[in-house]
């Protein structure tokens, strides 16, 4: 890959400037899976509600607690997590974020969204009241932190309350999509590309929203063929560029939700016009029953990172702008062209070396700047059309 990548080795100290002096800090954290061939480099999927911190070593924990520390200190917090009762592995990452911000000296409060009872950890509901929202002991946080994706929650529970909410409600599932994010990080990379002179295809997967899709109807099978038609051709001019000789194919992915669901492979729309009932039906549902009717073909990248002989990506994790962590994902019953974000998962910190890879911290922080360009244009400006606008309706 070096080869592809030599101006950016030859310019890494003001390709750091470049990207320090667009990185704002604005969003409290993010984690991002990437994926690494032979010759590119790019992101695959950003979660702006990253679960996975009780993954993190010691040193990134401290490191996570100091920018917190220098931005939130003495604050009562109300940390509003999901209501997974039976997934330890989330509440693991629960206790580990909660004593994040506690060792910054915050008060945190876990808050359940439900009135369902969250097994195992001590939850408090709450309810809002003249714009603020209050705990059913009676407290009054300063500040609410999301660890909630939205996919199944309300939206009206916290747009138009007092108190800051981190990230903003706005950029929950219920109302995000792969397809928003996508935009920001290529023209992050275009502008990258044209000032350091590099091929932006080299840090991009191609992608393309398919919307209104109901997996039942061939009407909507032939659309989405046409895009993966569309997509595959797109890549294989650019195989043929670098003198590329592997297969072109595309993931298939819901477009809202990052729990690894709903997402299929696919190499001609010809694929997807004979899918059976059964890749139908797992298309169609994501993470809480929720119907897929939106989805996201995005160039597949053909792994070349393996961990045990096993086909592995790269997790990212930033705290307030800067990078915190690197993990890996390997998988141990999926080949380097599926998704590994499923069932054979496993991880391991990679942080002490995954911090030197020079075009791995590039990414990262173009994968920073775009997400924080998005949450800009999500401002508290948008409330009130995004909940005249949405069609949300809990389940």
């Amino acid at each position: 890959m070096d080869r592809y990548f030599l101006r950016v080795s030859t310019n890494i100290e003001e390709i750091h400037r470049w990207c320090r002096s667009r990185i704002s800090g604005g969003l409290l954290y993010l984690s991002a899976d990437i994926r690494s061939a032979k010759f590119k480099l790019a992101p695959v999927d950003v979660n702006v509600f990253p679960a996975g911190f009780h993954l993190l070593n010691n040193e990134s924990r401290a490191l996570a607690t100091r920018l917190i520390y220098e931005h939130y200190t003495g604050k009562t917090i109300l940390l509003i997590i999901e209501t997974h009762t039976r997934n330890t592995h989330y509440l693991s990452n629960v206790r580990a974020l909660k004593k994040l911000f506690e060792d910054a000296k915050n008060t945190v409060i876990l808050g359940n969204p439900s009135d369902q009872k969250i097994e195992n950890i001590n939850t408090e509901t709450f309810y809002i009241k003249d714009k603020r929202i209050i705990t059913e002991s009676g407290v009054i946080p300063d500040l609410i932190v999301l660890n909630n994706d939205m996919i199944s929650l309300d939206p009206s529970v916290l747009l138009g309350v007092i108190q800051p909410c981190l990230p903003s409600p706005l950029l929950g599932w219920w109302k995000r999509t792969k397809s928003q994010y996508f935009p920001y990080y290529e023209k992050t990379v275009e502008e990258f590309s044209n000032t350091f002179e590099l091929d932006p295809w080299l840090l991009c997967a191609y992608s393309e929203a398919c919307n209104n899709i109901n997996f039942d109807t061939q009407e909507s099978l032939i659309r989405l063929a046409n895009v993966v038609d569309g997509i595959i051709q797109k890549i294989q001019k650019n195989y043929e560029k670098y003198d590329i000789s592997s297969k072109p194919f595309v993931f298939i992915k819901a477009n809202s939700g990052s729990y690894g669901m709903g997402i299929l492979t696919a190499s001609s729309g010809k694929e997807v016009l004979s899918m059976n009932k059964k890749k139908r039906k797992k298309l169609g549902i994501t993470k809480g029953n929720t119907a897929i009717t939106s989805v996201i073909v995005q160039e597949g990248i053909e792994t070349e990172e393996y961990y045990l002989n096993y086909p592995a990506e790269t997790l990212m994790y930033s705290v307030l702008g800067e990078k915190i962590a690197f993990a890996t994902r390997y998988n141990t019953k999926h080949d380097a062209r599926q998704n590994l974000n499923s069932s054979g998962m496993h991880f391991v910190d990679h942080t002490a070396a995954k911090m030197t890879d020079t075009q791995l911290q590039v990414v990262s922080n173009l994968i920073i700047i775009a997400a924080e360009k998005e949450a800009q244009a999500v401002d508290n400006k948008n409330i009130v059309a995004a909940l005249e606008s949405s069609t949300f309706r809990l389940e």
